[in-house]
């Protein structure tokens, strides 16, 4: 075992794989062309990505009698620890809290009188990454039932697994408001940056709604409505997910040939100072491209390239960031599901007289420093949240260790 040595443990304690000491199940998915295994069901049915709950009390989805009898679905007992087994929420563990069903991409724990329920729960959250590790498939991970079952689990004693888990209870309890305070704080500083955009920008501006922002722009152009075929190197295919507030987010950034660039770039080729705006997710959100990169549009992003001689790009870019400006954007977007923004309402956007261009370099200069100061602030506050993360990994260790309890008897 990786992550807490055998040798080490407590008198009393033994280690034995899962499958020798736990029932386990998987669950299965009725047919979905079966109405009547659907429609009017009161039987939950859980799919992988619930799990990670922690406690589930509410599952979202339901099934009917027939439907759990016609499939290989299964009802898991209250108090069955649940371990996501497929794709991107493989590993992720959550403890049943009512009687209910799964998909086939869980594994089922059921409870037995050798473990408490929540001790076996906080062991597969440590194990979690341990697990994924050892994960076969191509381009998800996939963790089967039999590497759960051959997991080796420590025994301890009842009464001990009972301190361990009041403990951890305690603990995770603790840095679960710990990390709401802190989640908070992000929040306000988001917020006040945003109030300071607002504040920065308002003192500049005199008279409203003069032009649009077509009548302010040599051009602005669409992208391609599909998807460049990528490759390990050449020219960044900018994305919506790359497109930050007036930031260009590089990591991970697909790449495309000098071939798919040329014709991705039929209608203009993107310059130094260009704006690229999301049209989708993050919808609004713009950034301007800095000097000495060649870059092409992704799907769902757009091309504005100011008036150089009236408009300085980070100007422009830091006041379509503005809360009332991404209210205005975003007021005409289309889509029930996806926030989607209008080709013609960007063209049709009406903006400001703008001011001299000393005047908004100058604006620029100060929103960068404000936003700057508060961003240094963010990752202050992102680092104590992992900060967090690593003290719930060290206690989940020293948990199945024994040396939690024995820390904590010392100490009393």
């Amino acid at each position: 075992m990786s992550s807490v040595e055998i040798k080490s443990l407590p008198k009393g304690w033994e280690w034995k794989p899962l499958g020798e000491v736990c029932k386990t199940g998987a669950g299965g998915t009725p047919l979905k062309s079966r109405k009547d295994f659907y429609e009017n069901g009161d039987i939950p049915w859980l799919l992988s990505g619930e799990v990670a709950q922690g406690e589930i009390f509410e599952p979202k989805n339901f099934i009917t009698k027939l439907g759990l009898e016609k499939s290989s679905a299964k009802l898991f007992p209250i108090n069955t620890v649940l371990v996501a087994m497929y794709g991107a929420t493989a590993g992720q563990v959550g403890l049943l809290k009512v009687v209910a069903s799964t998909n086939q991409a869980v594994c089922g724990i059921y409870p037995n009188d050798k473990f408490l329920p929540k001790f076996v729960y906080y062991f597969f959250l440590m194990k979690k990454e341990d697990l994924i590790a050892q994960a076969a498939g191509n381009a998800q991970p996939n963790i089967s039932q039999t590497k759960i079952k051959r997991t080796l689990i420590p025994i301890p004693p009842l009464a001990e697994q009972q301190k361990i888990v009041t403990l951890l209870d305690q603990a995770f309890a603790d840095i679960q408001q710990a990390q709401a305070n802190i989640e908070q704080n992000i929040v306000n500083a988001k917020e006040l940056s945003e109030s300071i955009l607002e504040n920065v920008y308002s003192s500049v501006f005199f008279n409203q709604n003069n032009k649009t922002l077509n009548e302010l722009c040599e051009l602005i152009v669409d992208c391609e409505h599909k998807t460049a075929p990528r490759q390990e190197t050449g020219y960044p295919s900018i994305r919506t997910p790359n497109i930050g507030k007036n930031e260009l987010l590089l990591k991970g950034v697909y790449r495309v040939s000098e071939e798919t660039y040329k014709k991705w770039t039929r209608r203009a080729i993107p310059r130094e100072g260009d704006l690229i705006m999301a049209r989708e997710a993050p919808a609004g959100n713009v950034t301007v491209i800095p000097k000495g990169l060649n870059v092409c549009l992704g799907q769902r992003t757009l091309l504005i390239r100011p008036k150089k001689e009236i408009i300085y790009p980070d100007f422009l870019a830091f006041y379509l960031l503005t809360p009332t400006m991404q209210k205005t954007l975003l007021s005409h977007s289309k889509g029930a599901t996806v926030t989607h923004i209008n080709m013609r309402d960007i063209r049709n956007l009406k903006i400001n007289t703008f001011p001299i261009i000393s005047v908004q370099k100058e604006t620029v200069y100060k929103a960068k420093k404000i936003l700057k100061d508060i961003n240094f602030l963010k990752s202050i506050y992102q680092q104590k949240l992992d900060n967090l993360e690593e003290l719930k990994k060290s206690l989940l260790e020293k948990a199945f260790s024994g040396a939690l309890t024995r820390d904590n008897m010392t100490a009393s």
